[in-house]
């Protein structure tokens, strides 16, 4: 299902919590509308499982700080907005996947996917 992955990013802060606040939730609803996703999962036995994700939506306004995914996971990659190749330093950490202002685009759809590795959690 999920082919070999160039450009793999890791949360080095996976172990630790990490929580959105209302404020920051409120922000991104300020900036997004027509929300969807899609998200296909090979589920083996084992401690790892991965995945493809896909995103849409759209700008209803230039942020003015880099918007962000939720994700509690260990790593991604292929990771691409609009069909460009995401490449920078910093773009997962802290439970966040950043998408930088500068590859999205206001007033259009928008399209995020990302190929996901992550281990199977027992604790809820």
């Amino acid at each position: 299902m999920v082919e070999a992955v160039s450009n793999i990013y890791e949360d080095p802060t996976y172990e630790q919590k990490h929580h959105i606040a209302l404020a920051t939730a409120e922000y991104r609803d300020k900036h997004l509308a027509e929300i969807a996703y899609k998200v296909d999962l090979s589920l083996p036995k084992g401690d790892w499982y991965t995945g493809k994700y896909t995103m849409t939506f759209i700008l209803k306004q230039k942020p003015t700080q880099d918007l962000f995914l939720d994700f509690r996971g260990i790593k991604i990659g292929r990771y691409q907005i609009n069909g460009h190749e995401v490449q920078q330093a910093k773009v997962f950490r802290e439970h966040r996947i950043y998408m930088p202002t500068s590859m999205l685009k206001v007033g259009e759809a928008n399209i995020v996917t990302m190929v996901l590795l992550n281990k199977y959690r027992k604790d809820g």
